[in-house]
């Protein structure tokens, strides 16, 4: 378990101080999502828990292992957290070319050809070795850059909105590899993301960011039915009917009913009494 009561102020001279306050306890060894609008603070809490930035007061534990403590001034280097990062841009070498960034990743004398071999055939990049990275598409830079983020066996994937630049065909053929490698590896991944389909398909647990603080966790269907209706308006996608909203998603198809089919709601308004999960073909 990850047991994480961390604050950290920003100060400002233009506007009011940025506060944020972070509780919560995070399962190991499966997917978890941080949902919730841009600004909210789901970044900040990624850098928070990975030692990208400093807590200013709090602790932070991660299976019995302390990572931060302000009062007994422990603060594990980030190098020592066993995190692999994938976030909106690759950020791959783009003056070497894929064998060579995934290459790069390796720590000295740590070399396992045979995991990256399994990495690479996983993610169908055997082909794109010899490719510059200029030269890639944005669907394949992603997949070096997953192949690349896992090379070390990192403990720990956190994502950072990895496929909102792609199109839906990729983007899904990207979630479903992200699904495969924790099962594969059984990583603890935590994903921010403002897709409802994506959280739902990966996710065993949900925690909803709000004004820097986490205010509401649970199963995804659950609880995106039962207490938070009012995120779907922006983020509902696929076919609108008159009575229901179908998320598409290539599998599982998520169905949204309109509750008491009210005509006095918009059309992009859905209050959850239930949530159906199809496979293709139903």
């Amino acid at each position: 378990m990850i047991k994480i009561d961390i604050q950290k102020t920003f100060l400002s001279r233009s506007s009011k101080p940025l506060e944020f306050n972070f509780q919560c306890e995070i399962p190991l060894h499966q997917t978890n999502s941080l949902f919730g609008e841009s600004g909210v603070g789901k970044t900040t809490f990624l850098k928070l828990l990975s030692g990208l930035l400093t807590p200013d007061r709090g602790f932070i534990s991660v299976d019995g292992q302390t990572w931060f403590d302000s009062e007994k001034k422990t603060n594990l280097p980030i190098v020592s957290r066993s995190i692999g990062f994938l976030f909106q841009e690759s950020s791959l070498y783009p003056n070497m070319n894929v064998r060579e960034n995934l290459e790069f990743a390796f720590q000295k004398g740590k070399e396992d050809k045979n995991f990256l071999q399994s990495l690479m055939t996983t993610a169908e990049i055997d082909n794109l070795l010899n490719h510059k990275v200029e030269g890639l598409s944005g669907g394949q830079k992603q997949r070096v850059a997953l192949v690349r983020s896992l090379l070390q066996k990192p403990k720990f994937l956190f994502l950072d909105e990895p496929f909102s630049f792609l199109d839906r065909r990729i983007r899904s053929q990207l979630v479903s590899l992200v699904e495969s490698i924790q099962k594969q590896y059984q990583m603890t991944v935590i994903l921010i993301s403002h897709e409802i389909p994506e959280v739902i398909k990966l996710s065993k647990k949900v925690y909803i960011v709000s004004n820097g603080q986490i205010v509401s966790s649970g199963d995804p269907i659950d609880l995106f039915r039962q207490k938070h209706n009012d995120l779907l308006e922006a983020e509902v996608i696929g076919r609108s009917l008159n009575d229901e909203v179908a998320l598409w998603y290539p599998n599982p198809f998520v169905v949204l009913k309109r509750k008491e089919n009210d005509p006095s709601l918009k059309t992009n308004e859905f209050c959850l009494t239930e949530i159906k999960i199809k496979n293709e073909g139903e």
